[in-house]
């Protein structure tokens, strides 16, 4: 840890603890493919914060890399991934 805590490092730190909220959330599977993901897996926003989207759970997924990337294709024409993890 640097030996003060930047706005950079306060980021990282608060993606660090949404990534570990989504993972148990999501069994530790990523809802696209099914395979299990760790802390290495890739954080997704669902609405991207360029387009308005929100820092935080509610607009976050955790994927497998070949699924972030979009190496899989299939997924796209799937309803969104996310539904099955919305809070109710």
């Amino acid at each position: 840890m640097p030996p003060e805590k930047t706005a950079e490092w306060a980021k990282i730190e608060a993606e660090r603890d949404i990534k570990q909220q989504l993972l148990a959330a999501q069994n530790r599977e990523c809802p696209y493919c099914g395979k299990p993901i760790n802390m290495s897996a890739h954080l997704h926003e669902k609405v991207f914060r360029s387009k308005g989207g929100m820092p935080g759970l509610d607009n976050s997924v955790v994927l497998c890399s070949e699924c972030h990337i979009g190496k899989k294709g299939e997924h796209k024409n799937r309803r969104p991934y996310w539904e099955k993890f919305q809070r109710r």
